[in-house]
């Protein structure tokens, strides 16, 4: 567990007495996992209690929460925040209750454990497409083997972060574009892309 800095929960409710987005998802977490505080949950997804008590007064379950949930326990985000079955994600967690609604599921059942990978883009080099904070997931099964389209690249200075992959005229590398003008093309060979690319971008979830 990370170090905390305590802070007591005011336990703040809404005025007219309805439940909160953060409320609705909670319950749904807590009757997928089988727990019931959120010291519990803290413990699930390594962060301080008072992180739970922060996002439980904002009113929203935070995007990292819901993505963190999906890679560790296979729980469908769309399910926490929408209430769309099914409840997990993956046949090895499709319970009978939930296999009746696998033809309806997220697509992210397309995705064998571990081929989807996500991380948080920590500038705006992509904006306005992909903002500051967004956070992206890759399909790590499509790699230098199609290099056109929004990748996730892994970059001496900048680290992980996403650039529009484009052959170069020569055909003999890729050039790796970012959305703000300001950020210079940059050229990997096709040697170099087959272990700097992550996989392509398949999907975006934007920071609230």
């Amino acid at each position: 567990m990370p170090l905390c800095s305590h802070r007591a929960d005011t336990g703040q409710k809404s005025r007219k007495g309805s439940k909160s987005e953060f409320d609705l998802g909670f319950d749904r977490i807590r009757e997928a996992l089988g727990f019931k505080s959120q010291v519990r949950l803290a413990e699930v997804l390594g962060i301080c209690q008072s992180s739970i008590s922060d996002a439980s007064r904002r009113g929203v379950i935070p995007g990292e929460w819901a993505l963190k949930l999906y890679q560790k326990h296979r729980l469908n985000p769309l399910w926490v925040y929408d209430g769309l079955p099914p409840v997990f994600l993956g046949q090895a967690a499709l319970g009978a209750a939930d296999t009746a609604f696998a033809g309806s599921a997220s697509f992210l059942l397309n995705y064998p454990d571990r081929s989807l990978v996500y991380f948080q883009m920590r500038d705006a080099s992509m904006a306005p497409v992909i903002p500051k904070d967004s956070f992206v997931g890759v399909d790590t099964r499509v790699r230098g083997a199609t290099p056109e389209g929004l990748y996730g690249v892994d970059l001496p200075l900048e680290g992980r972060t996403v650039r529009a992959v484009r052959f170069a005229p020569d055909q003999q590398g890729v050039m790796l574009h970012a959305e703000d003008d300001r950020v210079p093309p940059q050229r990997l060979s096709l040697q170099e892309a087959q272990v700097r690319l992550v996989g392509r971008v398949v999907w975006v979830m934007f920071s609230t």
